[in-house]
């Protein structure tokens, strides 16, 4: 009885820290899902920015240059 007793114990003890271990590991995951979604919103707008200059320098240099 008492050897069930204590591998009942540790088979509770074990689950345990495996839930704990996944609340971790899916907290992680998601604070990481946030990070890179954030990361890839800035490299979006920072792409769109960067084509908008390009376009009016383009512009500004072809109307120069038809001049």
């Amino acid at each position: 009885m008492l050897l069930r007793s204590l591998i009942t114990k540790a088979w509770r003890t074990l689950m345990e820290e495996v839930e704990q271990t996944a609340k971790h590991i899916k907290c992680n995951a998601e604070f990481l899902e946030l990070l890179c979604q954030d990361k890839l919103t800035q490299l979006y707008q920072d792409k769109r920015k960067a084509r908008k200059t390009y376009q009016e320098e383009h512009s500004r240099i072809a109307t120069k240059f038809n001049h």
